[in-house]
């Protein structure tokens, strides 16, 4: 058993154009914890902050917005997702999240089939 203090995790803040601002805690992986299937970050979303369309080919994924709302971006366009909601993303669909509102938001991330993100695999959508 790993038991991990969110607080207790390092928080990295993304400068990346694409989810700049983005703060990170990467509180159950590989790394961390010894994860070798299921991987969980704790990302908040200060407002007006985006991560475009990217997709995760080797896992699936669910979101579970903790606090706040924000919007699910999908090929298909955009979803409001409210505080205690959650998502679910198929192995290799693009999504994104955008955080439309004058509030922080803060969502958790879980990656299934996956030890991290690096194993997770990660590719952005080409602009148009």
């Amino acid at each position: 058993m790993e038991k991990r203090t969110v607080e207790s995790i390092s928080e990295e803040v993304m400068t990346k154009p694409s989810m700049e601002g983005l703060r990170v805690r990467h509180t159950i992986t590989k790394e961390e914890a010894g994860s070798n299937q299921v991987a969980l970050d704790v990302v908040q979303f200060p407002r007006g902050s985006v991560h475009v369309l990217h997709r995760h080919p080797n896992c699936e994924q669910l979101t579970y917005a903790l606090r706040g709302s924000h919007l699910h971006l999908s090929e298909d366009g955009k979803t409001r997702v409210n505080e205690g909601e959650a998502v679910f993303v198929e192995q290799g669909e693009w999504h994104g999240t955008e955080n439309d509102t004058d509030q922080p938001a803060t969502i958790l991330v879980i990656y299934g089939g996956a030890g991290n993100l690096e194993e997770a695999g990660y590719e952005e959508l080409e602009a148009d």
